[in-house]
């Protein structure tokens, strides 16, 4: 992923370590489904370039790689939403975390 271009897909979590590492991010509009939300949808309309076919797709891959920037201000949103800070000590954050459960001070 880090060193894409851009990102390609429809609803799956792995967008959002695109979002994370600010990579432009094309989405498919999936028919709905049960477990659908109208938040996810609204969340992928916010960082992505959205489609709906394959001649789509052709036409929007160029346009994405003249214009990286599209939707950036969107995929700002959507990480301070997803994660907590981006700093590289996330792992750290949680072994602290988990360490301090595991060991809880009398």
């Amino acid at each position: 992923l880090m060193i894409s271009d851009l990102c390609i897909g429809d609803t799956s979590s792995l967008l959002a370590e695109c979002v994370a590492l600010d990579k432009p991010v094309i989405t498919f509009r999936t028919p709905r489904a049960k477990r659908s939300l109208d938040e996810i949808d609204e969340l992928l309309d916010l960082f992505s370039t959205r489609i709906t076919n394959f001649d789509e797709l052709l036409a929007t891959i160029p346009e994405l790689l003249a214009n990286p920037a599209k939707n950036q201000s969107g995929r700002a949103q959507a990480r301070a939403l997803m994660f907590d800070s981006l700093d590289g000590k996330a792992g750290w954050r949680a072994a602290q975390h988990i360490q301090a459960l595991l060991n809880p001070k009398s």
